[in-house]
């Protein structure tokens, strides 16, 4: 794992799907391709949490009876790490 900064905290926008949670996400369209898609609002630094509720706020105010949440995540633990496999050798 390369040196650098290491993520502790994760803020995730939370909605209401008839009484489960949901992440929430925003429509952008990819420039390179040029598709519409859906991006989940989670930000790990301070900068793209201000990004994030700015989109927030404007997206609930189309429809104020839809809060959005914001939740840290604090805890980390490292469940996994996902990796090619080893090639297989000839017998």
């Amino acid at each position: 794992m390369s040196e650098g900064r290491r993520l502790e905290d994760i803020f995730v926008f939370i909605v209401d799907l008839d009484g489960d949670e949901g992440i929430a996400a925003y429509a952008h369209v990819n420039p390179r391709t040029h598709q519409r898609e859906l991006l989940p609002m989670v930000a790990s630094t301070e900068e793209k949490l201000e990004q994030l509720t700015a989109i927030a706020q404007d997206m609930v105010g189309l429809d104020p009876s839809k809060p959005i949440r914001i939740v840290r995540f604090h805890e980390r633990e490292d469940i996994a790490q996902v990796e090619l496999p080893e090639p297989e050798q000839p017998a």
